[in-house]
């Protein structure tokens, strides 16, 4: 050991020095800069704040820009040698050539960035491979004022910019002697190959004592006498390389600065390509594709040329890389819709597998959804960031709520930027060594999260490791081809069943509570335009809007990107998507409004004082209860369809209900106003063992993405009742409470209508509590031992209790429109107009209200907020209450003025014969004038159905990327949770 440890330091110092005769300084480049806060392009490049700069000077702050020009002439001592740039600004930058378009990514040196992945910068770009000396030098640069990862270094002061010589030789043995070094570093103790490579490696530095070529040339003979060894046939492993660059769209930096970022990886990847012919490179996401189109039309082209050379790989289906737990059923259809729709329409290809290398973890909705948008493949490596329990496969077939398959592949090395030397190949098989194989995987290599991808260092790792002795096979190849390969062997891999629960980042279901309750408002808004855009378009005549759709679908799956939503990207990721999510909003209600008035036309309301239109968006009958001055109204509205009702006629009454009981429920409150207990009269039951609804306080010192997971230790603070007061009117009875916790305030408001069967809690928040965190907490009479929770198109249920380490684990569990504990014929159910994030220990639900994180957004969701739950009772004989109450907490009809002709006065143009399944969206197809309806069974039950629709006669089987796959029978038999979508020919 001693011996190994001093050979170890005696051959990295020798590896260093041969390092440092690689590059020779001939000429510092002068430089001028055009400085501005935003990007300018490369044609007003000289628009901005003019300077000259030297070496040592700072040129900017934090996320500023600046258009570098360097000049220089090299002299005759360069003539016959490799000359290349050395460039350092501190920042990230964009070099062009003399037309406009980007030819190479530059990264400072000094960046943010794990160095067990490899080393983030990129600095050396290449000029002349054989110099004549004399030449002229005259370039420029677009930079950022931020490395890699979003931070200032060094006060943004320029490092290095100069012209230098390229020692070939040099570069050559130090790769050669770097990668035997690595192989000889992470070889296991006692194996005869560690031996065997340090005594090359010392064979070499016996031979360097000055460091000269015809030393370098003598090693050379040495060195690669090994590398060119190969190992043994018939393989146990090997492992498929492919480049890529993990890039997210916003993270810790702005949005625009993605739209850079994208350009200096591709515009890099394609210099590389010229230099190593073996290299491949993929890259995921058409919304940074379509930046790079818009921003770098030139650099775009060069990018569709290379993929169809066979050398570019589009990396997933998906339109960006989103969150997986958060978002709807539709807007992952969508996700999976228009990322194949522009893989197709761009590149004439549609891919089969998504990659989501880094989303924080995976619902049990998804393999239904990837199979029926023709996914076949899955693959990330988060889950080895478990904290608790090691998920036990590598490959696998993943089965769904509703009992579809997908295989998945998780690289073993368990990194999406890997650094592709020995150590990875180690760590690969550390992990195979625990885990089932199929003889080969994949090894994902290059520098991410900022992006820049794979370097030069990495291909020349790579090419000296592709069958060397001691290691196994390394052969760069595409994700689409393993697949293929892969699929073959399904019949030896075990099968998971359920979610894909990542023990980690649990915190994110709560952070950037804004955005959270924007996304919902999107979803629920787009949803309801399509609707009635779809219905307005079939009937009568309506010009359906679907670019102005699409684009506002794109923008809103843009921010459902996994360090978007989640809460865990800077605060201006955070201000500038907020103001675009209000201009959204406001579009898209606007649509739904437009055909709202359309379809309202038809209707008549001849005869009646103060007619108006209430349509319901919704695939069943509902009860809505519409208050005026002299009363309240109960309308039953039919399955999406309108009413007419004369609103000049008299209300009825309330005045008699003077407190929170109504003919389904009897609420009791404490004096500290808790609830003591809901009464459900109709079961006859208390739903309540404790006091609930209290604003509990915890420490909350973790960042955005995690939860202390021990934070149930504590015995939580309250927040100080102040008060309340009770108000009752025509739309029953309401309690204001207030409360205090030290400077921040909350307002309490709890609802019951006259014949509401939902205890509606509204509250008004204004916070300003760092490293704090608000939940709300249910102390119920029910002990079910597990919960369902509401997920994409269906519903998931967990344990509540906490005996294995599994469920020791799970501190924190998403659900969407609902979360529901159920026994012996009784429910207990939380609604939720914008939540996500909840607790469920034993008997006790705890919904997660607000958080006080301060990093990487500094006190994010400090400020007003307000949001709804509800609580919701019947005697558990099925889900399809639960769900239907949890549509209606989230969509009010839409109120229009009716028209004056002999139209009807109440119509449904669609529905099902089957109470548990769900119409839920209406659009217009992608290619044509026939509709999509989308439906699913949402109890968990097989069960037949008839579709009703008043718009077609002509109706057949789609899958979700809209490909025709047969028939439509009259009643069609659901399993439980099944996904079907129909194709309808307009009359």
């Amino acid at each position: 050991m001693i011996f190994e440890r001093y050979a170890f330091e005696n051959l990295r110092n020798c590896i260093g020095r041969v390092k440092n005769s690689v590059y020779k300084k001939v000429c510092d480049f002068d430089m001028e800069i055009y400085k501005s806060k935003e990007p300018l392009t490369f044609d007003n490049r000289k628009t901005g704040e003019y300077k000259k700069v030297k070496c040592g000077d700072k040129w900017g702050d934090l996320f500023d820009c600046a258009w570098f020009h360097f000049t220089a002439e090299l002299d005759s001592s360069v003539k016959g040698k490799k000359v290349v740039y050395v460039i350092d600004v501190n920042g990230e930058g964009l070099i062009f050539d003399d037309d406009g378009c980007p030819v190479r990514g530059v990264t400072n040196v000094n960046s943010v960035f794990d160095r067990a992945h490899g080393n983030p910068g990129k600095r050396i770009i290449p000029f002349s491979e054989n110099a004549n000396g004399g030449e002229k030098i005259d370039f420029w640069m677009d930079a950022g004022c931020n490395d890699l990862a979003g931070n200032l270094q060094e006060n943004g002061t320029v490092k290095e910019a100069y012209a230098a010589t390229c020692n070939e030789t040099a570069r050559k043995l130090f790769y050669d002697m770097t990668v035997l070094f690595i192989q000889a570093e992470t070889a296991p103790q006692g194996d005869p190959i560690l031996y065997e490579l340090i005594n090359v490696l010392s064979k070499c530095r016996k031979i360097l004592s000055r460091y000269t070529n015809e030393e370098f040339e003598e090693c050379l003979k040495i060195t690669s006498g090994r590398l060119q060894a190969t190992a043994g046939e018939n393989p146990a492993l090997s492992l498929t390389a492919f480049g890529h660059a993990h890039i997210d769209l916003a993270w810790l930096w702005p949005l625009r600065e993605t739209r850079r970022k994208g350009a200096r990886t591709f515009s890099t990847a394609l210099e590389l390509m010229k230099r190593y012919p073996e290299y491949l490179f993929g890259s995921s996401s058409p919304q940074l594709y379509t930046w790079v189109k818009e921003d770098y039309p030139q650099l775009y082209e060069k990018v569709k040329k290379c993929y169809e050379s066979g050398r570019w790989e589009l990396l997933g289906a998906m339109w960006v890389e989103p969150d997986l737990n958060l978002i709807s059923g539709e807007s992952v259809v969508r996700q999976l819709l228009y990322g194949n729709e522009y893989w197709e329409k761009e590149f004439g290809e549609r891919v089969n597998f998504v990659w989501t290398p880094d989303t924080f973890g995976y619902s049990a909705a998804l393999p239904q959804i990837f199979k029926k948008s023709g996914i076949d493949f899955f693959s990330t490596i988060k889950m080895s960031w478990n904290l608790i329990n090691d998920f036990p496969y590598t490959n696998f077939i993943w089965r769904g709520i509703d009992g579809s398959e997908v295989l998945v592949h998780m690289p073993p090395e368990g990194s999406y930027v890997s650094e592709g030397t020995a150590k990875s190949v180690q760590n690969v098989k550390k992990t195979l060594s625990r885990n089932q194989q199929f003889g080969e995987a994949l090894l994902p290599y290059g520098i991410g999260d900022g992006g820049g991808g794979p370097s030069p260092c990495h291909l020349e790792y790579l090419k000296r490791e592709k069958n060397l002795p001691g290691l196994c096979p390394i052969n760069q190849g595409k994700m689409k081809d393993f697949f293929s390969r892969f699929a073959k062997r399904r019949d030896d891999f075990p099968v998971w069943d359920g979610e894909l629960y990542l023990e980690r980042h649990l915190g994110v279901y709560t952070s950037a509570a804004r955005n959270k309750k924007y996304n919902r408002l999107m979803e629920s808004t787009l949803r309801d335009a399509e609707i009635l855009s779809s219905i307005a378009f079939a009937k009568f005549g309506f010009d359906y809007p679907q670019e102005e759709i699409d684009g506002i679908w794109k923008e809103t799956l843009l921010y459902q990107f996994h360090d978007v939503l989640p809460g865990s990207s800077i605060q201006r990721v955070y201000d500038e998507s907020l103001e675009r999510y209000e201009a959204l909003y406001g579009s898209a209600l606007k649509i739904r409004d437009r055909a709202a008035a359309l379809i309202a036309k038809s209707a008549s309301g001849e005869g009646m004082k103060n007619p108006a239109v209430f349509i319901n968006t919704l695939s069943f009958e509902r009860d809505y209860i519409y208050n005026t001055d002299a009363g309240y109204r109960l309308i039953k509205l039919p399955a999406m369809g309108y009413k007419v009702v004369d609103l000049g006629d008299s209300g009825e009454s309330v005045s008699d209900m003077k407190t929170l009981e109504n003919r389904w429920m009897k609420v009791t409150l404490n004096d500290d106003g808790s609830i003591a207990d809901i009464y459900n009269k109709s079961e006859n039951a208390g739903l309540l063992r404790g006091a609930s609804n209290i604003p509990y306080i915890y420490d909350d010192i973790e960042n955005a993405w995690n939860l202390q997971y021990d934070y149930r230790n504590q015995t939580p603070e309250r927040a100080t009742f102040a008060g309340s007061r009770t108000v009752c009117g025509n739309s029953g009875v309401k309690v204001i409470q207030n409360y205090k916790y030290n400077n921040s305030e909350i307002e309490v408001t709890l609802s019951l209508g006259p014949e509401s069967r939902v205890l509606e809690i509204s509250v008004s928040l204004d916070w300003h509590e760092k490293h704090k965190m608000l939940r709300f907490a249910f102390d119920t009479d029910i002990d079910a031992g597990q919960v369902t929770c509401e997920t994409q198109f269906g519903s998931v249920s967990r344990s509540a209790k906490n005996n294995t380490k599994t469920e020791q684990a799970q501190i924190e569990i998403a659900a969407h429109r609902w979360i529901s504990v159920r026994r012996d014929g009784l429910q207990f159910a939380v609604l939720n107009d914008s939540k996500y994030g909840y607790s469920v220990d034993g008997n006790v639900i705890e919904l997660n209200a607000i958080r006080g994180t301060d990093y990487p957004a500094h006190n994010l969701d400090f400020g007003k907020h307000t949001f709804r739950y509800g609580i919701y009772s019947d005697a558990a004989t099925s889900l399809s209450g639960t769900v239907r109450k949890g549509y209606e907490f989230n969509f009010e009809p839409v109120i229009c003025e009716p028209g004056t002709g002999d139209g009807n006065r109440e119509y449904s143009f669609a529905g099902t014969d089957a109470e548990s399944v769900i119409i839920d969206g209406i659009k217009k197809a992608q290619n044509g004038n026939s509709l999509v309806i989308r439906t699913y069974e949402a109890a968990g039950k097989k069960v037949n159905s008839t579709l009703k629709l008043d718009f077609s006669d002509n109706i057949r089987l789609c899958d979700l990327a809209e490909q025709i796959i047969g028939e439509a029978p009259e009643t069609l038999q659901y399993k439980p949770f099944e996904i079907n979508s129909f194709m309808a020919e307009t009359r």
